[in-house]
């Protein structure tokens, strides 16, 4: 989880500052602006990891669930003991759709201004939602739309989350669905076929990165054909990493 969480923020950063350098330029200065880019933002991340303490580095590589439902007396004084990189939102958390802006917006006050709270929620669409607002097909659904219309439903995903404060979405799951005894990813998983999984699950990050949300591909390095739920113990996959690429890391290397 917590290796899902990194490579996919970091693939989707770079995603990202390539998308936004390469507009309306050369491929020269496609090239060159990039190279800038990414130096500033090596600079920048470098000087603000230098001036943190080891307390506070280790803090941010946490993502916590939260009792609360709003940032209460106690919630500020534990931040200012452990400041969390991110916290996930569950039904929990959830009174209303407008408190849980204020919430979010509270949440991140309590993070440094250099150091914006990652808030992070499961809304993968069918039965795997969190939010109040539209409800989005399962992911085997999906794959019986066209890419483009994928692309739009993670558009409307992003706009839904970010209304609502929320900036990372622990979605897609890119697990291809392998064994058909597994009950933990069913139609959460957008086929069989990894390219097709491939193929889905970029459109439907890529719609999200295009609004501004973070996508996280799930469950590395694959969860689709274990037979055990990783929600009460750990699963284990007995295979050899020649067969890991040839099915299970399909969709997760294509993805970054």
């Amino acid at each position: 989880m917590p290796k899902n969480i990194t490579v996919f923020l970091a693939a989707s950063i770079l995603i990202g500052i390539i998308a936004f350098s390469g507009f309306g330029c050369s491929e020269e200065a496609k090239t060159d602006t990039a190279v800038i880019i990414v130096e500033e933002e090596t600079d920048q991340i470098e000087e603000i990891i230098g001036s943190m303490t080891l307390r506070q580095k280790v803090c941010q590589l946490l993502v916590v669930g939260l009792e609360e439902t709003s940032v209460n007396q106690a919630l500020r004084e534990r931040w200012l003991n452990y400041p969390f990189g991110g916290v996930i939102i569950f039904e929990r958390n959830i009174i209303r759709e407008d408190w849980l802006t204020e919430f979010t917006v509270d949440l991140q006050a309590l993070s440094a201004p250099e150091r914006a709270l990652l808030i992070c929620v499961d809304e993968e669409g069918g039965a795997v939602t969190r939010i109040p607002g539209e409800l989005f097909p399962a992911a085997s659904s999906m794959a019986r739309l066209s890419e483009g219309e994928v692309y739009m439903i993670g558009e409307r995903m992003a706009d839904k989350l970010l209304a609502c404060g929320v900036n990372m979405n622990l979605a897609p799951v890119l697990d291809a669905n392998l064994d058909s005894r597994n009950e933990v990813i069913g139609n959460r998983s957008f086929g069989s076929d990894p390219e097709l999984v491939s193929r889905y699950g970029i459109a439907l990050f890529s719609g999200m990165i295009d609004k501004g949300v973070i996508p996280v591909g799930k469950h590395f390095p694959g969860h689709g054909s274990t037979l055990v739920d990783s929600h009460y113990t750990i699963p284990v996959l007995d295979k050899s990493k020649e067969e890991l690429f040839d099915l299970e890391l399909i969709p997760f290397r294509e993805a970054v």
